[in-house]
Parts: structure tokens; C-alpha cells; sequence
């Protein structure tokens, strides 16, 4: 039991003050399904005990346009027979919304 009078203001005797912590995680190109980032230390602490780790595992989300095959994004397109001995154009919209000319 704690006194009235020797209470922590901030937490109220709780010796724990809940507080949000923003984590920015930079998410590599081709990063695997399921591949983790662990921030280390950075879970709930409480006095006695040591804080622990939080992990961060990627989840990828099926794509319309594009699948992959290991760090490569693959598109299929349909051309004809004409367009593949002459030559087609046309333009791409890329996952971080560029545009590119094929």
C-alpha cells in the first residue's frame, strides 16, 4: 500500500503512466511475406520487468494487375500478334503511382 500523501501525481500509484510511442518502420523493396522487423525494448515496461521487443512482420495483400515471383513484380498482358511484330506502347501505372512509358 502506498500513502495518499506519497502518490505519484502523474501515475497515481500505479508506477506505470500510459503513454503512446509512434514507430516508423521503413519496409525494404522486395521485402518477403512474412519477413520482421524487431524493434527491440520498445513493448509495455513496468518497474522489475525488462520491456519487450515489438515485431513487425509484412503481410502481403494479393494485387489486380501485378504477382510476384521472389523481389520481382510480374504483369501479364495480352498482345496481339500484330502489336508483337510491330511494336506496342502504352503506359504502366506503377505501385507508387508512376507512370511509365513500355
Amino acid at each position: 500500500m502506498i500513502n495518499e500523501k506519497d502518490k505519484c501525481k502523474t501515475c497515481e500509484g500505479k508506477k506505470v503512466v500510459k503513454e503512446k510511442k509512434i514507430l516508423e518502420v521503413t519496409i525494404d523493396k522486395g521485402a518477403p511475406n512474412g519477413e520482421k522487423y524487431v524493434f527491440h525494448s520498445e513493448a509495455d515496461e513496468y518497474p522489475g520487468i525488462e520491456a519487450g521487443d515489438v515485431v513487425i512482420q509484412v503481410n502481403e495483400q494479393p494485387h489486380d494487375l501485378f504477382k510476384r515471383k521472389g523481389a520481382d513484380l510480374l504483369l501479364e498482358k495480352e498482345v496481339t500478334l500484330l502489336e508483337a511484330l510491330t511494336g506496342i506502347d502504352f503506359v504502366l501505372t506503377h505501385l507508387d503511382g508512376r507512370k511509365i512509358r513500355i
